[in-house]
């Protein structure tokens, strides 16, 4: 099996749990937020155990397609999705908001993926500290541009 990576990552963001939720859950927004995103195919709306297929171009030219499942909706604190058992790879995201104080909240995301996902555009896996030391300011920055989207 591949390394496993976990990352995660906080911000504030001057608005409600329930708008940032509402923002978040809906994986169609991703493109809007998080630069690597091109599009989210949603098969079957917004539930439980509905498959949405992430399509994610890295630099221009590398494309990264997982097929994710939500597996639970806990409005307007989690949002949780996971690969399915048949799909090769292995990837994970928790998303969390908490209030603050009155109009105030926190997201948190917590991004957990095997290594082998890269397999899609790398020949060999890259090591696990190159690929933290890439992908976490990258989290950090995405959830800027989310904090700016909002709050305007």
């Amino acid at each position: 099996m591949s390394q496993r990576i976990q990352l995660v990552a906080s911000i504030e963001i001057h608005v409600s749990p329930e708008r940032v939720y509402a923002y978040v859950s809906d994986l169609r927004n991703d493109h809007a937020w998080r630069a690597e995103v091109e599009r989210m195919d949603v098969s079957g709306g917004s539930a439980v155990g509905c498959v949405i297929t992430e399509h994610i171009r890295i630099y221009r030219f590398f494309k990264i397609v997982t097929p994710v499942e939500i597996k639970r909706l806990d409005h307007p604190h989690v949002f949780e999705i996971e690969t399915q058992p048949s799909h090769p790879t292995w990837v994970h995201c928790i998303r969390s908001i908490e209030l603050v104080s009155e109009g105030k909240s926190k997201i948190t995301v917590q991004l957990s993926f095997t290594l082998d996902n890269l397999k899609q555009i790398l020949p060999v896996e890259p090591p696990a500290v190159f690929v933290r030391m890439w992908y976490k300011p990258r989290m950090k920055r995405y959830l800027e541009k989310l904090k700016g989207m909002l709050e305007s």
